[in-house]
């Protein structure tokens, strides 16, 4: 929703990238310095008069399609300039008043000026001809034009694309961008990747595991700004200090950068795999599942793990590993104060896995690589276990919650009016659970079905759920007063 994304860039983006407090002059002169820049001179001069005659013609809603957003704009302590487009069309609006309000002559003398300005703030830019230049007037600082003339600097996407495309051989594929440079980072990727029709899926740097990644796209040096640098140094020393890593995703390529850097390009490889029997890297693969299990399960009874494999298993691939346990106590455990649920009969399946069978064989880690998907399919969970666990999710913690046939019913209290949902499970595309929601009503007045979505979405998790790099799957959902239970599909 939009609450929850204002907070996120209002506070957590906006201390990661150092910008100022919000209630600093350098903060609140930010849009209006630049508003010479995004606007143009003339414009900006005609806007001041047209917000003038707007106040003395009592045009309060064009005020305030112009104001009111602006004051909000203020408040994100995260500034951009892309944030403020939307608010120059009524801005170019309320200049056109001014410019009606002006004199015939000078009318035509703004006209003249406008097209003069524009021309010359158009140069500036494109070509950085003529060169900008800041006015000296108080409180201003910025340049009337942001210089981006064309680059003669190749920093060599084309050859690294027609690299991936001939290893890949016209086949989809995801490319991890791992730098975050100006000019090498994965916006650069997916854009010239559709630009030239390349089946590729590009992504930012990954975690903790390359999941689903076939190719890694790396760079020495400068790798982006420091808020965003720990990802890419932690994953070159990886490369660099752990050969059992690496070894599964050799270099296929090296390209000289214009900063006097070097990008890599790595592959994943798994042909060949150690020199071991398939059954001694099966017991090493379920040995380094058990030696991670307590990260995300803890209390465990009754725990079993099968791995469905064959010689395929000396290159990382398993058909199917099964994890059983009559109890557990599941969550983020390396997370401070994470929600923690509770299970009970609990199968879990990851179908068509893939690990590195160099790091679990050699130093008995794991390192997931990818899966077809991740089934839950059979699990029971308690009326009391799901209220204890939702009540320690953020969103949900002044919610109440109540089991019914077929549905759970939930009333979120808020600032303002309450909403009140009841909550059904589908199959939806026969793999991942949808969420339908029924029974809405916002400070008990029922809710339009056109406005569901928009009220629900903020606790509906499917959308993360999708965007996960292994789909998720469940077995059959049913909803009693006592348990959710979760059994296997037909």
């Amino acid at each position: 929703g939009l609450a929850p994304q204002i907070a996120t860039r209002s506070f957590k983006q906006a201390a990661e990238s150092g910008y100022p407090e919000t209630f600093t002059a350098a903060a609140l002169l930010f849009y209006p310095r630049w508003l010479l820049g995004q606007l143009g001179v003339i414009a900006a001069a005609l806007l001041v008069v047209g917000l003038v005659g707007a106040v003395r013609r009592r045009q309060g809603w064009l005020l305030a399609s112009l104001l009111v957003p602006f004051a909000l704009f203020e408040l994100i302590q995260n500034k951009n300039l892309r944030y403020t487009l939307p608010l120059l069309p009524p801005a170019a609006v309320l200049a056109g008043l001014g410019f009606a309000a002006l004199p015939r002559r000078g009318r035509a003398v703004a006209a003249t000026a406008l097209v003069l300005a524009a021309a010359l703030q158009l140069g500036a830019t494109t070509f950085a001809v003529p060169r900008s230049f800041t006015l000296p007037l108080p409180l201003l600082g910025t340049p009337l034009a942001a210089e981006s003339p064309p680059m003669r600097t190749d920093w060599r996407h084309r050859e690294i694309l027609a690299l991936l495309a001939r290893d890949r051989g016209g086949a989809a594929a995801t490319v991890s961008v791992v730098p975050n440079h100006n000019f090498f980072s994965v916006s650069n990727f997916r854009y010239y990747g559709l630009r030239d029709g390349l089946p590729l899926q590009f992504t930012r740097a990954w975690d903790e595991h390359p999941l689903g990644v076939d190719y890694m796209i790396l760079k020495t040096g400068d790798v982006g700004p420091t808020w965003t640098a720990d990802k890419p140094r932690r994953i070159g020393e990886r490369l660099a200090g752990d050969p059992d890593f690496a070894r599964a995703f050799p270099v296929i390529g090296e390209f000289a950068l214009p900063d006097g850097s070097t990008a890599t390009v790595r592959a994943r490889r798994l042909q060949g795999g150690p020199a071991a029997p398939p059954a001694d890297v099966a017991r090493a693969v379920e040995a380094a599942f058990r030696a991670r299990l307590d990260e995300v399960a803890r209390e465990v009874e009754g725990l079993e793990i099968r791995i469905g494999h064959d010689a395929a298993i000396l290159e990382g691939r398993i058909g199917r590993l099964e994890i059983r346990a009559a109890s557990a106590l599941v969550g983020e455990f390396k997370r401070r104060d994470a929600a923690l649920l509770r299970v009970r009969d609990v199968r879990l399946a990851l179908e068509d896995l893939v690990v590195n069978p160099w790091t679990a064989r050699g130093g008995g880690r794991l390192d997931l690589l990818g899966a077809r998907r991740v089934a839950l399919e059979q699990a029971t969970i308690g009326a009391g276990d799901l209220r204890a666990f939702l009540h320690g999710l953020k969103g949900f913690r002044r919610a109440s919650v109540a089991l019914e046939p077929g549905g759970v019913a939930f009333t979120f209290a808020q600032p303002g009016p309450d909403v009140a949902v009841r909550i059904r499970v589908t199959r939806g595309d026969g793999s991942r659970p949808q969420l339908v929601a029924e029974r809405v009503r916002l400070g008990g007045v029922p809710v339009p079905g056109l406005l569901v979505d928009w009220v629900v979405r903020s606790y509906d998790p499917s959308p993360r759920l999708a965007r996960l790099p292994i789909p998720i799957a469940v077995g059959r959902v049913e909803i009693a007063p006592d348990a959710v239970r979760i059994r296997p599909a037909p």
